[in-house]
């Protein structure tokens, strides 16, 4: 997403929190019937990754604030395999672990972030604030003061019903996300 009435660029990874904070920046909600009543927002920019943002818009790439919201890989593979399975209704991926096989690629955030021409660790250096799901209050918090947005108080909208990811898990999930996910679980510092 980027905003240039706040002079920002949010690269908005799936299953993150970021549908909030959007909406919180005057992003309207989504005529997709199934996930309105949600508060999903759906819009072209959506979910594009930073090399999209930094070929698209070089100038604003340079000067605006530019932000992402991180989240677990384990965390995060179960909420998105239950939105696709239990929202969406999308029955291609009954079983968790062919779901957790048939990823695409960009679904790392070593991919979705990486730069042309820059290592993982130097694409990720651009970044001006990276905040954490985990903490997803002060997150908004933070984001909303920088950019002077008023409502502080985000609720947390497009969720799925999820209680503890560890409880999704088996000896065999837990080393297949370990192996495909190793780069962004060393990165921002995340274990099982």
């Amino acid at each position: 997403m980027i905003s240039f009435e706040h002079k920002f660029i949010f690269v908005h990874v799936g299953r993150t929190g970021g549908t909030s904070f959007e909406r919180a920046a005057g992003v309207p909600v989504t005529s997709d019937l199934r996930t309105r009543f949600l508060g999903n927002c759906d819009f072209n920019e959506k979910h594009k990754n930073f090399e999209y943002y930094r070929t698209n818009y070089p100038g604003e790439f340079d000067s605006f604030f530019k932000f992402t919201i991180v989240r677990n890989p384990f965390d995060r593979l179960v909420s998105r395999w239950l939105w696709r399975t239990t929202v969406l209704k999308e029955t291609k991926w009954v079983d968790f672990k062919q779901f957790i096989e048939t990823r695409p690629i960009s679904s790392k955030y070593s991919e979705f972030y990486k730069l042309s021409e820059k290592s993982i660790i130097e694409s990720v250096n651009q970044f001006d604030f990276i905040g954490r799901f985990e903490d997803i209050q002060n997150t908004y918090k933070f984001l909303c003061h920088r950019f002077k947005i008023q409502e502080c108080n985000i609720p947390h909208t497009n969720k799925t019903i999820l209680h503890n990811y560890k409880d999704y898990y088996n000896s065999d999930t837990v080393k297949l996300v370990k192996k495909i996910y190793h780069i962004d679980l060393d990165l921002f510092d995340y274990d099982f």
